[in-house]
C-alpha cells in the first residue's frame, strides 16, 4: 500500500498526524515496527521525514467497511518547486545605423537544488520500509548561463 494512488491501489492510513514533509539531510534510518529491517536506510541520505521510523510506524493498513477515505491522491504534500531566473540586457548604439546588444540569462541563478517528491509505489510503500521516504533525486537542473552578443544593422 502507498501514499500516491495511481487509481488501482489504496493509500496507508495515518494514526496520528503526520509532521510535514522536507528535505532532511543525513538522514540515516533507524529500526522500528518493521522488526529487524532498518527504515529508510537506502538512497544518498536525503529523506521526507526527519525520522522515518516513527512516520512509518504510524502508518496501518486499511480496514475494508471501516476506511472510506483511503484512495486518490493528495494524502502526503510534496516538496515546494521554486527557481529563480535572472535575464539582464544592454544596448549600445556605436553609430546612427550600428548598436551592439549584450545579454546575459541565468535559470536558476540561486543554483538551488529541488528534490523529486518520493514516486508511485517506490519510497513510500509500506511493503518496502528500507526504502520508506527517500528521495530519489534533484527535480531541477542546475544553474545554466548564457551570454550573448548582438550586432545590430
Amino acid at each position: 500500500m502507498n501514499f500516491f494512488a495511481n487509481g488501482n491501489s489504496e493509500n496507508a492510513i495515518p494514526v496520528r498526524p503526520m509532521p510535514s514533509p522536507g528535505a532532511n539531510y543525513n538522514v540515516h534510518g533507524s529500526t522500528g515496527c518493521a522488526g529487524n529491517t532498518v527504515i529508510g536506510s537506502s538512497g544518498f541520505g536525503v529523506n521526507l521525514f526527519a525520522n522515518p521510523a516513527a512516520v512509518y510506524c504510524n502508518m496501518r493498513q486499511p480496514i475494508l467497511g471501516l476506511d472510506s477515505g483511503d484512495g486518490g491522491w493528495g494524502v502526503v504534500r510534496g516538496l515546494p518547486y521554486w527557481s529563480l531566473d535572472l535575464s539582464a540586457s544592454k544596448s549600445i548604439r556605436i553609430t546612427e545605423r550600428f548598436n551592439l546588444q549584450a545579454s546575459a540569462t541565468f535559470i536558476n541563478v540561486l543554483n538551488h537544488v529541488v528534490f523529486l517528491d518520493p514516486g508511485p509505489g517506490d519510497y513510500l510503500d509500506t511493503s518496502s520500509p528500507a526504502s520508506w521516504g527517500i528521495l530519489p533525486g534533484q527535480a531541477n537542473t542546475p544553474r545554466t548561463m548564457e551570454l550573448g552578443i548582438r550586432l545590430n544593422v
